[in-house]
């Protein structure tokens, strides 16, 4: 065995110190592989005796030599284990084809039913079977091929469902320990590493949700493991307002559409409302409520950009949509379904009972319980006193009370006052800006619930200017992220005065950091908030103004609208492996506007899709649509990625610079692309020989990169996002010259493991540390800086 360097300080840790890769490793080779194999020993020695080693050669005969030089290759790496029989050199692949040969010899008797059901009980055992087998080897993939933490959760789903059958109860212990660790990693996801290369999805910005998630690990293990199992559509997150029902919901929902789990087209958020009438209520937003069981229809009809089906009778639209949520298996998130009045209770019916019998699964958030989902729901209740204190702290940074006297001293009964609820604490400590600590927290055990709430709301709008009080209120109407420029037209106001009214609302943390539309910073009141200054706003007669302009300068052309729709038609199509039909879609959105350059983009995405990819096709339409002025970034990371996947590294770092000359010189994503690609041609010149060309785009790559992580850095970026760059700046110094060679290699590996130490940086450290002294000594001393 090769020998590792001391296992200490960072790299003492164990599972929680791999990747998605390194557990899906040990989980296959280990934990399940063995198990089953020595289930497989036994039972086979029984019935072929010493013929057993003869009858796998046999039935491996075709592959068998590759087999076995598999263990050579293995052991080149460093890797040497000595079979203990032929059993013992087949892989997880193997499996299959070994259980269908000797089904009837390797499974428990009384595990098989008799009649009919066995056949059906061999089939789910081979779908298990084939799920492991269809899920790649890390070993054998490279690193751009990282496994998703929801296919590796699928994969152990698989693996415990088969030792279960095959009744290996100890196996099953040591897997779960591996799924629990992947439950965690799948809990904890950054909503900042939501990108574009995520399926389609419809959810609020995280902005509007909230600033910080804080703990719920138990619970969104729960929606985890509920959403890997094939067999369950629906569950329901049960409790009082306020405790967070739907924040759980938005981290879940935004944790799978990270994972891009295949076999799941879309995410789709959808909030229930209560029916009122409201003269000027804006049409033309992002994400509109329903109050009723057409307009649900309606909403998931637009989702899936099937505008025309809009017009068509209540059945009709019912079965349509029904039929897209099996064609398309979706996550469906229904928040504050119990708000529905009484007589609208059919679309109900619809959530709880129609839309899980389709292939697509349905969470719910509710105040009370429905019947027959007791055992497909999770109970919310305040947080726990050790993240509700963690949450306190950061809040109270948050709002500049870090040092406010008796604050810190007065956690316990600011909890007990709030029952742990994260949207009360936040509002009582939104008090205790205006009021001393004891005074606020009296006053809000007086009035409790939403009125204190309102209260302390109150309490902050009274001191704002008039400037800034309308541009709250505009930003809580639209109900949808809005520019300076937006604000400037709907108060009329000049520039300066809503910079201003902007920074004054972000001086006191009634709006977020800005999330960014288009490439323009915009601003969003958070949505518990909106949901009390529009109830003000829309009793205020004097605010009809107000209202009327902010519903003027959102309204979206009938052009942009159309458009959005042919992007949903397409895109879901694609997910749902229907190539024809999303080309169909573009070519004929493009036939009636020839000019688009979002729809000719469109059209070189789905073509560059097709199998075999029609790249010269795709290509010509990229360059038709930059020509045209195409300003839609996400147009041209989907054409550098196709030619990514196309492996022409030149025409990526072309599509890549055309992307930053149409959208701006500082995107971090455009230029990681660029400099990735930057890279690759460097690399490939470097092993041609062509040093001097090679080390110049080296170097290019690097600048570019070295950009990208600065911006990355200023926007406050995830982990996960400035990981990839740091991955992709590694690799790249691997290929410089000599001595800068080895400094590069070791400052950007350093660099990695300080501002990300987790286990991507980790791994890669190593990785190196048998070759770099100074990186050997870093992870035994588990901390210090790195300086360039």
């Amino acid at each position: 065995m090769v020998e590792q360097p001391p296992r200490r300080g960072w790299d003492s840790m164990d599972y929680s110190a791999l990747s998605v890769d390194g557990l899906t490793y040990e989980l296959t080779n280990k934990a399940f592989r063995n198990p089953v194999l020595e289930h497989a020993r036994s039972r086979l020695s029984q019935t072929l005796g010493a013929d057993l080693d003869s009858a796998i050669e046999k039935l491996f005969s075709k592959e068998w030599a590759s087999i076995c030089a598999s263990l050579d290759i293995a052991k080149a790496k460093g890797i040497d284990r000595r079979p203990l029989d032929a059993l013992d050199r087949l892989s997880v692949n193997h499996f299959y084809s070994l259980f269908e040969k000797f089904y009837f010899d390797l499974v428990p008797s009384d595990a098989i039913p008799e009649g009919d059901a066995a056949k059906a009980t061999r089939r789910k055992f081979f779908t298990w079977m084939e799920q492991v087998k269809d899920t790649r080897n890390p070993n054998a993939h490279p690193p751009s091929m990282d496994l998703s933490v929801y296919d590796a959760l699928t994969l152990a789903d698989a693996c415990i469902r088969i030792v279960k059958f095959l009744q290996l109860q100890a196996a099953v212990a040591g897997i779960q320990i591996i799924q629990r660790e992947l439950l965690r990693r799948a809990a904890e996801v950054d909503p900042g590493d939501l990108t574009i290369d995520s399926m389609l999805q419809t959810l609020p910005s995280r902005e509007a949700m909230y600033d910080r998630f804080v703990g719920r690990t138990d619970e969104l293990e729960a929606l985890w493991a509920w959403f890997a199992d094939d067999q369950a559509r629906r569950w329901v997150l049960v409790g009082d307002g306020g405790k967070g029902k739907s924040s759980i919901a938005y981290q879940f929902a935004t944790s799978v559409s990270i994972a891009n789990p295949q076999g799941t087209a879309a995410v789709l958020w959808l909030s229930a409302k209560k029916r009122r009438f409201e003269q000027s209520e804006i049409q033309a937003i992002m994400r509109p409520d329903f109050e009723g069981l057409e307009t649900a229809l309606d909403r998931l009809l637009r989702d899936f950009g099937d505008v025309n089906n809009l017009d068509k009778t209540l059945e009709v639209k019912r079965e349509v949509v029904l039929k897209l949520l099996s064609d398309f298996p979706s996550l469906l998130i229904v928040d504050d379904i119990d708000s529905i009045e009484e007589r609208e209770e059919d679309v109900v019916e619809f959530f709880t009972y129609d839309a899980p019998r389709t292939k697509s699964k349905v969470l719910l958030t509710s105040r009370r319980m429905y019947p027959g989902m007791a055992k497909s729901s999770t109970r919310i209740t305040g947080l726990d006193p050790g993240d509700a204190r963690e949450y306190f702290q950061l809040t109270a940074e948050r709002l500049g009370l870090a040092d406010r006297p008796g604050l810190d001293t007065a956690f316990d009964k600011i909890y007990d006052a709030t029952e742990g609820s994260p949207l009360y604490m936040e509002d009582l400590l939104r008090l205790c800006r205006q009021l001393k600590v004891r005074e606020a927290i009296d006053r809000w055990k007086q009035q409790r619930g939403d009125a204190a709430r309102r209260y302390a709301l109150q309490r902050e709008c009274d001191l704002l200017s008039d400037s800034a009080r309308n541009c709250l209120e505009a930003t809580c109407w639209a109900r949808a992220p809005l520019s300076i420029a937006q604000m400037e037209a709907i108060l009329g106001i000049g520039q300066d005065d809503a910079v201003s009214a902007v920074q004054e609302l972000e001086s006191r943390f009634l709006v977020p950091t800005p999330e960014l539309v288009e490439g323009v910073p915009s601003y969003r009141a958070h949505r518990n908030l909106e949901l009390i200054v529009r109830q003000d706003v829309r009793a205020d007669p004097t605010k009809l103004w107000l209202r009327n302009a902010v519903e003027s300068a959102l309204k979206v052309t009938v052009k942009d609208s159309e458009t959005a729709d042919v992007y949903r038609q397409a895109s879901v199509r694609l997910r749902g492996g229907r190539l024809a039909e999303a080309l169909e879609v573009a070519e004929s959105a493009l036939s009636g506007n020839p000019g688009s350059p979002d729809l000719l983009a469109l059209r070189a995405e789905v073509l560059a899709a097709q199998r075999p990819p029609r790249m010269i096709d795709a290509r010509q339409d990229w360059s038709r649509a930059f020509d045209l002025g195409l300003r839609r970034r996400e147009g041209y990371v989907r054409w550098a990625q196709a030619e990514d996947r196309a492996g022409d590294w030149k025409r990526m770092h072309e599509a890549a610079e055309h992307g930053l000359k149409r959208c701006g010189d500082s995107d971090s994503g455009l230029l990681r692309l660029s400099g990735y690609a930057a890279s690759r041609i460097g690399q490939t010149l470097v092993r041609g020989l062509d040093f001097e060309s090679g080390q110049e785009w080296l170097e290019k790559a690097e600048k570019t990169l070295r950009k990208s992580l600065v911006e990355l850095k200023r926007l406050g970026a995830s982990d996960y996002e400035r990981s990839k760059v740091y991955r992709a700046l590694v690799v790249n110094s691997q290929f410089l010259r000599d001595k800068r060679r080895d400094s590069q290699v070791v400052y950007w590996t350093l660099r990695w493991l300080e501002d990300v130490p987790g286990p991507d940086s980790i791994e890669e450290a190593r990785r190196q540390a048998g070759k770099y002294a100074e990186v050997r000594e870093r992870l035994e001393q588990g901390s210090g800086r790195v300086t360039a």
